[in-house]
């Protein structure tokens, strides 16, 4: 790994995506001056550090540690993603319907119908409830 390489890495996607130094720093859990040593070249983030950036910046270890030019296929195919801004769970669960037959999906979709409408159901039983609850309180008032 050259830590040329690394360093114009860390500071292109901190730039590119807005942030200060002190908000990585603050990200990590160390001082804007230790972060800014990453970018000039001057340490060497361990291994626990480069996950924590690969995490935040929703790219690879490896794409930390590559030269631009090995990174852009990754990045075109990943540009081209429909899912790119979707939650890390969602692109999950998205990734398993993929994996699903048709008649899976269909299946998983009934499946997902009823539960949600359980959820409905439930909540509306729940204000209903506390409704009837708050009416049967007023009506006991007797006014005179």
């Amino acid at each position: 790994m050259s830590d040329l390489v690394l360093q114009g890495n860390l500071k292109r996607l901190r730039k590119y995506n807005g942030y200060t130094q002190k908000q990585l720093g603050d990200y990590l859990g160390i001082t804007r001056q230790a972060y800014t040593h990453y970018e000039l070249g001057d340490r060497v983030p361990n291994y626990v550090v480069l996950a924590k950036l690969a995490e935040f910046y929703k790219v690879s270890v490896d794409e930390l540690l590559s030269s631009e030019e090995e990174t852009s296929r990754l990045k075109k195919e990943e540009m081209e993603s429909p899912y790119r801004y979707l939650p890390e769970r969602e692109r999950r669960l998205i990734e398993m319907l993929h994996e699903l037959s048709e008649e899976e999906q269909e299946d998983l979709i009934i499946y997902l119908k009823r539960k949600v409408g359980r959820n409905k159901e439930r909540e509306d039983r729940k204000s209903g409830r506390s409704n009837e609850m708050e009416g049967k309180g007023r009506s006991s008032v007797k006014k005179r």
